[in-house]
């Protein structure tokens, strides 16, 4: 891992304790369209854990596990992740 991918990874873990959910999706998305960011599901149940939402449905692992579902689904069919001729 390179050194900007594990200060992007802190960064959006530390603003995950003070922002809302929804100012992050941005920057969640664009973190998981440069890298294979498998790192957020687990910092997502962590910060789920944190909050005590064990016990009900846990809102960010469940958010997070979609939205790489659905990026990495679609990484290889844009086209500045594929080289056509």
């Amino acid at each position: 891992m390179s050194l900007f991918r594990i200060t992007c990874f802190f960064t959006l873990l530390l603003a995950s304790m003070f922002l809302s959910p929804w100012a992050l999706v941005p920057f969640v998305v664009v973190y998981a369209f440069r890298w294979h960011a498998y790192e957020l599901l687990i910092a997502a149940a962590c910060i789920d854990a944190y909050l005590g939402l064990g016990m009900g449905l846990p809102y960010y692992t469940l958010g997070t596990g979609c939205v790489l579902i659905v990026l990495e689904w679609l990484k290889p069919s844009l086209s500045f992740y594929t080289e056509r001729d």
